[in-house]
Formats: structure tokens, sequence, C-alpha cells
């Protein structure tokens, strides 16, 4: 018997839109394998590979993944192979699926191809629901006649949906570790990410989250023994990838992560891999969680998913969040190792409204968090807040759109197939009117264009030490369009206009407009689908000395209304700005500006990070300043670009996903 088991993504410009090692197929294979020996299993991660091995050999069991970003490519892979092959089996599972009876039985009506659905975890369920069948010779009608209701499955009989009870693996150790069976071998040699998984569940209840549910409160612990093998068998496998990413909802926030951590910064000392660790870190316990950071030596930059700052939202989402000074401890910290410290916003939630999102992206700010980030509302299917009672509760305004990256056309079994991933997101709701909310992501452009990377830390040091709210500038900035030289006051009009549009009210007008062939072409050409803050801010970065132009203009501008711009300021920051911009101009801008005299003795002044005394301004000598980028950063960026690709989405995914300040050029001085 045969099982072909994927996890597909989406290629945009060469480049997988899901960059990851194919982990929850893996977990599945490999105790499969384990219970039923004579199943052979192969795993996918490439529609390509998935095409070209049904055209080699139709197998007996088609198994895939269903998350938000790739269940259309899945279903057009179960649709057209189920075409060619009536007999052939499709199983389906991951979150991306309703919770409740009624919607469950419309899903499987509707996507009438999948023959059995796996929810839940997937390991045991699978392993059932295979034995069943080879009890009945692969006889899917007379499996589902005959069975009682298999634990964490569920199909359609005589037209009725027949559901299991969802269970957990009561200890996840008994799963054969999917590295260390060489499952995923082959996947080193991909331009992907290795990622590993020490815990399961989250003790939460979030509700726009797909781990909110009751049924992942309890969690589940692979033993450090397990999670040593895997870190070394990446470690000596890995090629051209600097980053590892951890799947735990809570990473930092249990005792047992700090000896993860351990094991980590052990392996970074031996094989100088990863140069970047990212894990979601948990929402309690910060002071362990700086700890974990603090062990990883700065790998893994800290920081809180707040969502909301408001006690209402935050009480109508199920969320608790930690104290504003604990979050201070994270800026401490971050500030003593120049490490990034994020802090993370959703808008839209129920009881958002406009005032409460400026008041919660002010204190990211103002706190001294130096990636501050707000995200669309997504209501992802199976989840609490994607409920109807819910959407009728708060009056939620939604639209639906292409998701960016995730769309192409694909050869699946001799025939060209059109596929594009669409989501609905709240643009609106009974606290915030849809004008109110498009001001919120013009504000969360700002913050993410003049905060975060780092870009100009220099002089927001500088209003910082004088006294003055960072969150006060960006509302100075935002309100001052004459400060805007035109090609920037352009990019803030299309980050405006591409956020309100191809917005559709329904799934059947958006499916509707993607069935045709040439408005595919149209996003895989760039000119559709784009994702608005990473492309604006991409182009913000291929003309980097003109926004310098503006902020550090606007600096002035800001002071000079304060009553606090000096003459020895202005020079200050005239200087400052060209000494900066000099250090992060993009790599393609290797040639310009890379020897200059300046009056100020910048070594000391960043010796201080940039929280200058007045005294630091007299100017006892000159000095020349000479910078570049050495051999690391060099091959740091190129192992990125080999990830996310060279284009202007690839590039925008790179600053978003990037602590910018690692790829400044490094600098030294002299008296003149």
């Amino acid at each position: 018997m045969i099982a072909y088991i994927s996890d597909l993504t989406h290629i945009s410009d060469t480049i997988a839109t899901s960059r990851i090692f194919p982990l929850a197929p893996a977990y599945i294979a490999s105790y499969a394998k384990k219970k039923i020996p004579n199943l052979t299993v192969e795993i996918f991660k490439y529609a390509d590979d998935l095409n070209q091995a049904l055209v080699r050999e139709m197998p007996d069991f088609l198994c895939m993944s269903n998350y938000s970003w790739n269940f259309n490519l899945s279903y057009a892979f179960a649709q057209r192979a189920k075409q060619i092959n009536p007999k052939l089996i499709v199983i389906l599972g991951g979150p991306n699926f309703p919770t409740s009876f009624s919607e469950r039985t419309n899903f499987m009506r509707e996507y009438d191809s999948i023959d059995f659905y796996i929810y839940g975890e997937g390991e045991e369920g699978f392993v059932s629901l295979v034995r069943k069948l080879m009890d009945v010779e692969l006889d899917v009608s007379q499996a589902k006649i005959d069975s009682d209701p298999l634990d964490n499955c569920c199909y359609l009989s005589n037209n009725r949906l027949i559901t299991g009870v969802e269970k957990r693996i009561r200890d996840v150790n008994i799963i054969p570790n999917p590295y260390t069976t060489g499952i995923l071998d082959d996947f080193f040699d991909k331009p992907l990410i290795p990622i590993f998984e020490t815990a399961r569940g989250c003790p939460f209840s979030c509700t726009f989250c797909y781990s909110g549910h009751e049924s992942l409160n309890r969690i589940g612990r692979f033993s450090l023994e397990t999670t040593i093998e895997t870190l070394e068998y990446i470690a000596k496998r890995v090629s051209n990838i600097d980053e590892l990413i951890c799947a735990d909802l809570n990473f930092g926030m249990f005792k047992q992560d700090l000896q993860v951590c351990e094991a980590i910064a052990k392996i970074q000392k031996e094989y100088g891999y990863p140069k970047r660790f990212s894990a979601y870190a948990g929402k309690n316990k910060p002071e362990r969680v700086i700890k974990a950071v603090e062990i990883l030596g700065g790998s893994w930059g800290m920081g809180s998913a707040m969502q909301s700052t408001d006690p209402d939202v935050l009480e109508a989402i199920k969320r608790q969040n930690i104290s504003s000074d604990k979050l201070l401890g994270f800026v401490d910290y971050a500030k003593l190792n120049d490490s990034t410290a994020y802090f993370e916003l959703i808008l839209g939630l129920p009881l958002d409204s406009k005032k409460k999102h400026y008041e919660s992206m002010r204190l990211g700010v103002d706190t001294g968090l130096n990636n501050s980030k707000s995200y669309q509302l997504t209501l992802l299917l199976g989840t609490e807040i994607a409920s109807q009672e819910s959407r009728v509760k708060y009056e939620y305004v939604t639209k639906w759109r292409v998701m960016p990256r995730c769309f192409g056309i694909y050869q699946i079994l001799e025939k060209t197939i059109n596929v594009a991933e669409t989501e609905e997101i709240v643009i609106g709701n009974s606290t915030m009117s849809t004008e109110d909310y498009l001001d919120c992501r013009m504000l969360d452009f700002f913050v993410d264009v003049f905060i975060n990377s780092n870009w100009f830390r220099e002089p927001i040091a500088l209003i910082q030490k004088l006294g003055f709210s960072v969150f006060d500038f960006l509302l100075f900035l935002k309100s001052s369009p004459n400060l805007y030289d035109e090609t920037l006051y352009d990019i803030f009009l299309q980050f405006k206009h591409l956020t309100m549009s191809d917005l559709f009210d329904s799934k059947g007008d958006i499916d509707q407009f993607i069935s045709d062939a040439d408005i595919i072409n149209l996003h895989i050409d760039g000119n559709r689908g784009i994702n608005e803050m990473n492309e604006c801010k991409a182009l913000c970065y291929k003309n980097i000395d003109i926004v310098f132009d503006t902020v550090y203009t606007g600096v002035i501008s800001f002071l000079e209304e304060k009553e606090s711009c000096t003459e020895e300021i202005t020079n200050y920051i005239q200087e400052l700005k060209v000494f900066s911009l000099m250090r992060k101009l993009p790599f393609d801008q290797e040639k310009r500006l890379m020897q200059r005299n300046f009056e100020y003795n910048f070594k000391k002044i960043e010796e201080k990070k940039y929280f200058i005394d007045l005294s630091d301004l007299e100017i006892p000598e000159s000095f020349t300043t000479k910078v570049w980028h050495d051999k690391k950063q060099e091959n740091e960026f190129s192992n990125l670009v080999r990830i996310y690709g060279d284009s202007l989405a690839g590039l925008g995914k790179i600053i978003q996903t990037q602590d910018m300040s690692r790829f400044e050029r490094k600098f030294e001085q002299f008296p003149r």
C-alpha cells in the first residue's frame, strides 16, 4: 500500500510561500510506518513533485494538509486525482475546518472529493482509519457503512455526517522522531527552513486562534533527549540556511524550555547554527522568556503578542496579557543587549476602536519596543471569533481577498488548473467604522516604516533623550504631508489604495473573480494580490535616501515646534543623517557614500546608543569615517535571498522578518 502525504505550498517568483519543512506530515508518516510496516509513505511539499509522482504511480491514499494558505491547492489535486482514479482514497486534515456539526456537514457536502477528514492530532486518527480500510480491502463505501465512528475522523455516509470523538495522544514520545528516521532528509536540499516541536497544546483560549479550543489546553511534551537528537540531526545537515523555527505555541514560558535553549546554545557553539531562532514567545512568565533569550545569545528576538491593551477587547477575545511593568523588562533587556523586542496587535478585534488602537500602539512605541506590528483580523475557519454568534454580536464588516503570494497556475495530471487562496478579513465592527479602520492601517504603516527595522533608532534616541514622545513624533509626521517628497507621498497613497483594493463582499464573488485565468496571471505578474505592508515598505527601502530626508527634516521641525531645536542640535541631526544613511543603504547601492568626513565622534555617540548629552556635541576635532559590509553580512543576506527571492515581494518579506540592523555597514573612524 502506498500513501502520499502532502503539505503543499504555492510558489511565487520561484520561492515557496510556506518556507518550512513539512513537519506535520512527517510526524504522521513516521507514526504510520511504525504501526503499519507494509505501508509505503512519501511526503511532498511542492506541487510539481506531487504531480510527477501521481503521473508515475497513483497511490492508494492521497492525504493533504488543510491550512488557510493551501486548501484550494490541496483540493485541486484531490479533485483532479479523484477524476482520474475514482477508487483513490482522499484524506484531508488540518486546523482549517469547522467545529460545529452543521458547518462540518456543509463542508463535506461541498467538497465531495474528500472521502475522510481527520481533525485534531493526525497520527492516531490516520492509523486507525487506514487499518479500518485495510479490513474492508480499501472499500470506502463498505468502511463508511460498517464502521463505528473513528476518533478524530469524520465522513459522510448516505449524505449524513458521521464524526468521532476528538482525542489526543497522551504521550507524544510514542511517535518516532521524523528527523532521525530520515523521512525529512530530502528537504535539506531545498530552500526551506527546518522546524521542530518540543511541546503540543496551548493553555490559553484566545477566540481568534485555532489553538484556543479546549481540546488543546493540555500540554504534551517531547523528551529532552528527542529534542537534542533533532537539533543535532538538523545542524549536521542544514546548508545555506541560517534560521531554525520552533513550532511551540508558548516557547520560553515553561522551565523545560530553558533546557532546550541550553541545548540550542551548545549546538550554536559547535556548528554555528542557527544564527536566528524563531518561536512564538510564551504569553506568561516574562522573566523566564528573558532568561531563554539570554541563553540564546540574542539569536531570538523577544516580545509580546498583546493583540490589544484595552481591557474590554481583551475580555471579548478571552485574552490575558502581561502587565506593562513586565513588558518594560523586555525593553530594558533589549536596550542593554542591542536586541529586538517586538509588540504585536490585531486591528479590528471585537470592541476595538480607533482610539483604542491608537492607545495600544502608543504603549508599544513609547515603551521603547523597536518592532511594533499590527495585523489585520482574519476570520479563520473553525475559530470562535468566526462563529455566527460572534459575527452577529460584534457586527463585523468583512471583505474577502486573495491571500498574498498564494496563487498559481498548475499542471495536475495533464490538466492546467488555476488556483488562488482566499481569506475573510474584518474592516470594521460595531465600534470601528471602515474609515477609522483605514486610518489605523495608515498609522500601522507609519510605525512599520519609521519605527520597525531600526532604520531611525538614532534620531528616535534623540527625541527620547529630550523627553518627548516618539508616538507624538509619528503623529506629527503623519499629519505633515508637506514634509513628504513626491515619491514618498506616492508610496503612502499606494499603500492606502492597496489596502482597500480587490476586496469582495462574499466568497462567491471572489471565487468567480479568481476563476478567470487572466486574473491569476495578473497576480502572478505582481499586479494583483500584493501584500501592501511588505511591498510598500520595500519601496521605502529602495528609496531610503528620500525617506531619510523626510524623517530627519521632520525631527528638526518637530523639535522646533517643541522649542527644543538649537543650532547645535540641528547641525548634529544633519550630520547624523548622512552617517546613518551611509551604513543603511541597500546592498545594491554599495558604492555610494563609503567614506566621509564628520565633525562628530560617532564612535563615542554609538557607544551611548545615541542617547547623547549636549557635551557630546562639542567639536574638539573632526573625523574621517569609512563604512563597509563584511563577508558574514554578505553571506547571511545572500542566504535570505535564497529563501525569499530578490523580487520586491521577497525583499519586503526579508525586511519584515529580519532585524535589519544586522546588515548595517561596519564603520571605523580616525581623526583627520
